[in-house]
């Protein structure tokens, strides 16, 4: 039954029964009703859909924004990320080369004071040398100096006693005078006995490599 059939409906005539005209008044005002309600059903069914697809613009329309700036915030983190993932390659690298630098300065260093300490070495190691060429000079020249006056004293007293020993035949008034007999003596005392500890050359004829 719609609002037609409420509108204009048949009834069964009878002897009894409720006033036709009332009846027919009491379904018209309920046709009304029921159309005036249809209508407002009708209309805020119309509403409802609007105010439906108006919402569900909107949640498309909220949704597709807050997608954007989830993209957008997505990407700026990234591209952050990258920056500062890219900063820090950066600041590995720089650190790294001045970790390699400071290394090969400091082996250029440490090269450097190992040539300064050979060089120092080889040099205190010629003035060593030299100082003890100069020294072995002085000392054999010294030393070649005492043993030609201890050979020319051995000469001398040779001479000296060659001629006491001739003089043998003279007459005993005329006795060996006392410097022919200890010439010789005097003279190995002097080259042995005098500062024979301070004389490097009287020490070295005494030692083992005067052989």
């Amino acid at each position: 039954m719609d609002t037609n059939d409420i509108g204009s409906p048949e009834f069964t005539v009878v002897r009894k029964g409720y006033d036709q005209a009332e009846v027919r008044a009491f379904f018209a005002e309920l046709s009304t009703s029921v159309q005036t309600c249809d209508i407002g059903l009708r209309a805020i069914e119309t509403a409802a859909r609007t105010e439906a697809a108006r919402l569900i613009e909107e949640a498309d329309r909220a949704s597709s924004e807050v997608r954007e700036r989830a993209d957008s915030y997505a990407a700026d983190k990234m591209a952050s990320a990258d920056l500062a993932l890219a900063e820090a390659e950066v600041v590995h690298a720089e650190g790294l080369a001045a970790a390699q630098a400071r290394a090969a300065e400091a082996v250029e260093q440490s090269e450097r004071m190992l040539g300064a300490a050979e060089a120092n070495a080889a040099a205190r190691v010629a003035a060593a040398e030299e100082h003890a060429r100069v020294r072995s000079a002085a000392i054999l020249d010294r030393t070649k100096q005492r043993l030609q006056r201890l050979l020319d004293a051995e000469t001398d007293v040779h001479i000296r006693l060659t001629a006491a020993m001739s003089s043998t035949l003279a007459p005993t008034g005329h006795p060996l005078e006392r410097a022919d007999d200890a010439l010789l003596d005097l003279a190995f005392a002097e080259f042995f006995m005098s500062d024979i500890e301070h004389d490097e050359s009287r020490a070295w004829i005494l030692s083992d490599h005067a052989g």
